[in-house]
This record gives structure tokens, C-alpha cells and sequence, in this order.
């Protein structure tokens, strides 16, 4: 059970993508620009104007508009992050919409690398706005406004912000270009790998360039804010150069390093599948196959397992492993709740899954452990590796309070049995094991979550160093803005899936990512005021890992669609690849230009991502928020470097 297990851890680019051409560039450049009104207390001000559609879909009232919004940047001058949306009628500003201007501004003072705690950020919006898709057009406006650059007031576009500053699918492409073109806008700019979009009004697919030449206007692709950037303001940001590939492959000590890792995984999966295959074997065809659901994932699990090892895939096939890990321990627990249940025995049913409370303490631990390693290696990179490997403590002291929840909510469901009322406790007790039965997996993924990070903690002492020393103040400043960006995050996604405190656990039970989410927000909070470096970098990995997850969930249901196991927009995934892996390689050559090296820990993100983009649904997700996670560390480092 949980001892045993414990101890053998512990032992192509975008097909209608196009740089613009020197005429674009110079048509854009010669547009009437709006300048930055700048205010003698030096504030800058500019209007921008929003996309939208509106109306049922398949009628005529499908159409789109635009909205003017004003957005001013000046000095902030408390030490806490200061964004404000300002609004014409109460509420006409929706969350998913408050979310979004948080958002906005926190990549984009990073992407002007400026702190974003220094600025204070204001929009103002006309009627009654919501949702994300402006996300783009929003951090772009703030970027030129800290850099003093004027917008064009005939661009717009559509399009939301992702983490690492490239853009994500939006609906209502045709409708809002539309919209756009009855303003007089002459430029659009529209998400990466939605060139092809369905039109609200007839429900067909459409060139959205080929709309724009019938309306008479330029129609571009936007992959990043660089894109983005150029598109409102002529103005092309400094080139970021990416990395050779060759100085993104794992060394030699690496690949053998997760090699080892790999055996541990695997032989610790073995010998869980050694202790459930006799009991799946014991029992009867009809009993055996009402619990396929039980065993199967081991199966599938073992298969990609497999098949990664066997493609050389070392790093996907860690991963993969410690899949099989989670999928036989979960299994084993399950039959064990199972046959205390049928013996009458619900108390030992229960008592199945208490030992895990143990792991809370176990991850306190390492966090000491954390905390005295970065204080032996006081430099950026080792800050850095320390919040990556607290980051995955994060993760398992989320799923171990999802745990904790749902066998609270086992015990609720079973209290107050009724004496001779047989069926009302029937119920009870199947209430009461079906809980049992979801929290198993959750419980078992949070122990195998904390044997990964007792082998993060590898990358955070002597083992690799690099930087300055990190000041306080600078770990302070970080620690406040990813607790306010995770805020932002979490807030935002909540609303779009409309999750409240009932539904909210439940939900982390099928996306661990949310429990990530929502535990590591108020995580963040309330230790980003903290004295000490330990507080401060668990401030640092709970805010980055929070805002990380809600990205990621957002991405996967709002822009990408995914219902039912199936992504909608498949072609903007792969489009969303190819610009992060972009991203995160002009990332690392940034972070080799400030230190010299690349270090191990972005080198083993952006592995991961390679090697998991070419397998199922999910995996091309997975990829995607590893490419994410590559870039943060990287930006990550170089914050810590900016004086």
C-alpha cells in the first residue's frame, strides 16, 4: 500500500502563416497613428476599439461590432499590484472581462520588461463587455503604452493571451471581422490557425482572408504579441532569435540521469500490477468485467508507457510510467474499498485511503528541504530550479486536499444512517463508496506527485548554479505579481465554466489542473506578504503554478473547444504548438545570452514537449502547457536577473 510503493520511488509551422511583407509593414506604418496621450504626471492614455458578436447563432441577428475602450498606464505608487476596469453601468463589465484586463497587464508589463507592481493599469469600457477575446488587443495597447508608442486607429483584432505571449482561438471570427469593416477598420488581425472559421450567420466555413479582400481589409494571422504589436502600431518589437536546437537536446548525463528515473517508474508499476493482476484474476467473468473500468486504464497506461520507451522517447516515457504508477495504485486501492464493502466492513473501506494524510507532512518537508537547498546556491538558476520543483509539491498538496475533500464528503454521506429504513442507507453506503472510488486516483496521484518532486530536488542544489544572487525584494516583487496574475486566472476561469464552492471540488477531482488552480492561488496569497525566502519562493511556485493550470484549462475549453474528449479547433492546436515551441526557443536563447547556459530544467521542459506533440489529444495538450512551462522558467530567470 503507501508504504511500499513510497519506498520503490524514493530507491510544421502554421499553413496559413505569413511574415508580413515589407509593403504591409509600411502600409501599417503610414496608417494614422493615435499617440499616447501623455498627461504631465506621465500617464499614457490611448483608445483602442473591441470586437464583438452578438445575436443567435443561424439568423440573421449574428453580427458584429465594435466597442471603444480607453486604457491608460502610470507609475504606481504602492507597492501592490493596481489594475482597475472602470465601467459606463454597473456591471457592464463582465468577470471573464475583469479577468482578461488582469491578465493583459501582467504580460504585458514582462513583455516591456518592466515590474508589473511599478505600473498601474486602467481600462475604461463603454456598455456592457465580457469574455476573453481581447486579450491580445489589450496587452499589446499596454505594452505601447509603456514604451511610448503610438496605436493605429484603423487596426483591430481578436484573439486571447496566453502565458508565454502567443494567442489563442476565439469564436465568432467572421462576424466580428464584419464588424470591424463597418467601422472603417482597414487592418485585422485574427488568432493563430483560424484562418478557416465558421460564420455564426450561415454556419459554414470561410477564408477569413478572403472576406477581408470582398470588405477591403488587410486580414493578417497573429501567433504572438510580436505579431500583435506590429499589427496595432507599425512598430516591430526587438527580433527575439531562437536558440539552436542542437543546445536544446538533453546532455548525455540527463539521458542517463531519466533513465534511471524511467527503471524506478517502471519497477515500481510492475510491482503494483504484480499485487492487482491476482486479484483481477480471482474473480468471477461477470464480476471481472463490471470492473473493467477499475484495471483497464492500467492497460492503456502500460501501452503508452511502452511505446515511448521503446521510440526513445526517455522523457515522455517517464511521464508515461508514472502514469501506470498512479493508474495500478489507484486500482489496488479501489479493489481493497471494494472487498471491505462486500465483507460489510465500511470502516476498513474508509481506512483504505487515511494513510495518505501522511503525504501533507511529507510535502512540508520538502519544502524545508527546498528552502535550505536554495539558501546553499543563493544564484537565478538555482531560484529558479527550486520554484520549478516546489511547483510540483504545489501539485500534490492540491491533489492531497481534493483527497482530503472527498473523504470528508464520504463521511458527511454516511452519517445519520436510519434505523429500518434499509433502502435510504443502501443509497448512503453506495454514495459513500462511490466517493471513495473517486478519490482513490486522486490520493494515488498526489503520492506519486511528491516521489517526482523528491527527484526535482536532483536540479536544485550543487548540481547546477548560474546568475546573480537573488535579492529579497526582487523575490518579494515577483511572489505579489504571480499571486495577483493566479488571482486574475482563477477568477477567469471559474466564471467561464461556471463553477461555485458546491461544484468547485468536484470539478478538481477530473482536471487535477483546477485543483492546481484554486489551491494554489490562495496559496499564493497568503504567503506573497511573507518575510523569508521559503514563503517567498512557494509564494513565486504556487502563483506561477496557479496561473499556469487556469491558462491551460481556459485554453483547452474556451479556445480549443474540447468537449466530450474531443478538441474542436485542432488545427489552431497545432498551430498553438508550433508558435509556443517558437516562443520558448527564442526563451532559451535569451536566458543563454544572460547566463551563459541553458539550464537543465527548460532543456528537460521543452523534451517533454517534443516528445509528447505527436501523440493523442491529450498528450498534444500536455505538450502545449509544457512549451508554456519552458518559457516560463526561462522569463522567470531573467525577471529575477532585471535590476
Amino acid at each position: 500500500m503507501l508504504t511500499t510503493r513510497t519506498l520503490a520511488i524514493a530507491l510544421a509551422p502554421s499553413l496559413f502563416f505569413a511574415a508580413p511583407s515589407l509593403a504591409q509593414e509600411a502600409e501599417a506604418a503610414l496608417a494614422d497613428p493615435v499617440e499616447p496621450a501623455a498627461k504631465a504626471d506621465g500617464r499614457q492614455e490611448a483608445t483602442v476599439d473591441f470586437v464583438y458578436f452578438t445575436g443567435q447563432p443561424g439568423t440573421e441577428s449574428a453580427t458584429g461590432g465594435t466597442a471603444p475602450a480607453t486604457l491608460r498606464v502610470e507609475k504606481n505608487a504602492t507597492p501592490r499590484a493596481s489594475v482597475g476596469v472602470i465601467e459606463e453601468y454597473a456591471g457592464g463589465a463582465g468577470a471573464q472581462w475583469r479577468s482578461t484586463a488582469w491578465i493583459a497587464a501582467f504580460t504585458a508589463a514582462g513583455r516591456a520588461q518592466q515590474s508589473f507592481l511599478s505600473n498601474e493599469f486602467t481600462v475604461r469600457t463603454g456598455g456592457h463587455v465580457d469574455g476573453p477575446s481581447a486579450g491580445m488587443l489589450t496587452t499589446a495597447a499596454f505594452v505601447a503604452l509603456m514604451r511610448g508608442d503610438p496605436v493605429l486607429k484603423d487596426v483591430t483584432m481578436t484573439g486571447t493571451i496566453n502565458p508565454d505571449g502567443t494567442t489563442g482561438p476565439v469564436g465568432g471570427i467572421p462576424q466580428k471581422l464584419r464588424g470591424a469593416a463597418a467601422q472603417g477598420k482597414k487592418v485585422f488581425g485574427y488568432p493563430v490557425g483560424c484562418r478557416m472559421a465558421q460564420d455564426l450567420r450561415t454556419g459554414k466555413t470561410v477564408d477569413l482572408e478572403a472576406v477581408g479582400k470582398e470588405l477591403g481589409v488587410t486580414v493578417k494571422e497573429v501567433r504572438t504579441l510580436a505579431d500583435a504589436y506590429l499589427l496595432l502600431t507599425g512598430v516591430a518589437l526587438a527580433t527575439r532569435v531562437p536558440i539552436d536546437e542542437a543546445q536544446m537536446r538533453v546532455s548525455t548525463d540527463l539521458v542517463e540521469t531519466t533513465k534511471i528515473r524511467v527503471d524506478m517508474w517502471r519497477a515500481t508499476a510492475e510491482a503494483g500490477f504484480a499485487r492487482v493482476q491476482p486479484q483481477v484474476n480471482a474473480l468471477d467473468p461477470e464480476t471481472r468485467k463490471s470492473l473493467a473500468w477499475v484495471y483497464t486504464p492500467i492497460f492503456q497506461a502500460v501501452q503508452q508507457a511502452t511505446a515511448a520507451e521503446k521510440a526513445g522517447q526517455i522523457v515522455a516515457a517517464e511521464k508515461k510510467w508514472m502514469e501506470v504508477t498512479v493508474a495500478t495504485a489507484a486500482a489496488e486501492d479501489s479493489l481493497a474499498i471494494l472487498a471491505a464493502a462486500k465483507a460489510g466492513k465500511l470502516e476498513d473501506a474508509f481506512n483504505v485511503l487515511t494513510p495518505y494524510l501522511e503525504l501533507e507532512g511529507q510535502a512540508t518537508a520538502l519544502l524545508t528541504e527546498v528552502s535550505e537547498a536554495l539558501g546553499a546556491t543563493n544564484n537565478a538558476i538555482g531560484a529558479v530550479n527550486a520554484v520549478l520543483a516546489t511547483e510540483t509539491v504545489v501539485d500534490a498538496l492540491a491533489q492531497v486536499n481534493s483527497g482530503k475533500t472527498g473523504l470528508q464528503a464520504a463521511v458527511n454521506s454516511i452519517k445519520q444512517l436510519e434505523e429500518g429504513n434499509a433502502e435510504a442507507n443502501n443509497e448512503k453506503i453506495r454514495s459513500f463508496l462511490m466517493l471513495l472510488l473517486k478519490t482513490a486516483p486522486v490520493l494515488a496521484r498526489a503520492e506519486s506527485t511528491i516521489a517526482a518532486a523528491r527527484m526535482d530536488m536532483a536540479f536544485v542544489g550543487e548540481a547546477e548554479k548560474g546568475g546573480a544572487a537573488v535579492t529579497p525584494d526582487r523575490l518579494a516583487s515577483v511572489a505579489k505579481a504571480y499571486a495577483s496574475a493566479a488571482s486574475a486566472g482563477k477568477a477567469y476561469f471559474q466564471v467561464l465554466v461556471g463553477l461555485d464552492d458546491s461544484s468547485s471540488p468536484g470539478f478538481a477531482f477530473v482536471e487535477p489542473r483546477w485543483a492546481t488552480a484554486s489551491m494554489g492561488t490562495d496559496l499564493a496569497a497568503m504567503l506573497a506578504d511573507r518575510e523569508g525566502a521559503t514563503e517567498r519562493v512557494v509564494a513565486v511556485a504556487a502563483g506561477g503554478q496557479a496561473y499556469l493550470s487556469a491558462a491551460a484549462l481556459q485554453n483547452k475549453y474556451y479556445s480549443l473547444e474540447y468537449k466530450d474528449g474531443v478538441i474542436g479547433r485542432r488545427p489552431a492546436l497545432t498551430a498553438q504548438m508550433t508558435a509556443a515551441r517558437d516562443n520558448a526557443m527564442a526563451a532559451a536563447a535569451d536566458v543563454q545570452r544572460l547566463t551563459g547556459k541553458v539550464p537543465s530544467r527548460i532543456v528537460m521542459e521543452f523534451a517533454q514537449a517534443e516528445e509528447l506533440r505527436e501523440g493523442s489529444d491529450d498528450d498534444k495538450i500536455d505538450a502545449l502547457s509544457a512549451y508554456w512551462r519552458a518559457s516560463f522558467a526561462a522569463e522567470l530567470l531573467a525577471e529575477l536577473l532585471r535590476t
